[in-house]
């Protein structure tokens, strides 16, 4: 019965450490940064080199939360590596054009 109470509960923390994980939307490298948006583009080490990519927009506005290496927006550069989380995502992940909610800037 002590083995079963104890299988129970380690599943029981793992499931609550688990669940507070939230995932991405897009994970992606800076293209270019501008005034209030960047152009991020899939991780250069993932892409196929005879395949093309699109380069997706994200705004920022002033309740765009900024976690990782990052403060602010005027942290984010051109290479670095970005989780994005953007408000109301289209049905496929879409994020072009989209505001994000919070990026994470990612240390490589």
């Amino acid at each position: 019965m002590n083995k079963i109470m104890v299988a129970f509960c380690f599943v029981f923390l793992l499931s609550l450490f688990g669940c507070g994980k939230e995932e991405s939307d897009y994970t992606s490298d800076i293209e270019k940064v501008n005034e209030n948006s960047i152009e991020v583009v899939y991780p250069e080490e993932d892409r196929n080199p005879d395949a093309s990519y699109p380069v997706y927009t994200v705004k920022v506005n002033e309740d765009t939360e900024f976690t990782g290496s990052a403060d602010a927006f005027r942290d984010l550069a051109e290479g670095d590596r970005v989780q994005v989380w953007v408000i109301n995502a289209g049905p496929d992940g879409e994020i072009h054009n989209k505001t994000a909610k919070k990026y994470r800037k990612i240390t490589l």
